[in-house]
C-alpha cells in the first residue's frame, strides 16, 4: 500500500514509475484499500 501511495503522490502526471505486477497472472495489482471488519472500504 505504501508503494501505491508513493506512486500516486511522489510522481508528476505522466512521469514513469514502477507498477506492481502479480507474479501468477502477470496483471497489474489492483489499488489496495483498507477494509473494515464488515468488508466496507475505509475512506480518509
Amino acid at each position: 500500500m505504501v508503494v501505491q501511495w508513493g506512486e500516486s503522490h511522489l510522481f508528476a502526471r505522466g512521469e514513469r514509475h514502477s507498477v506492481l505486477i502479480d507474479s501468477r497472472t502477470r496483471e497489474p495489482v489492483p489499488r489496495m484499500a483498507p477494509k473494515a471488519k464488515d468488508g466496507s472500504t475505509l475512506l480518509p
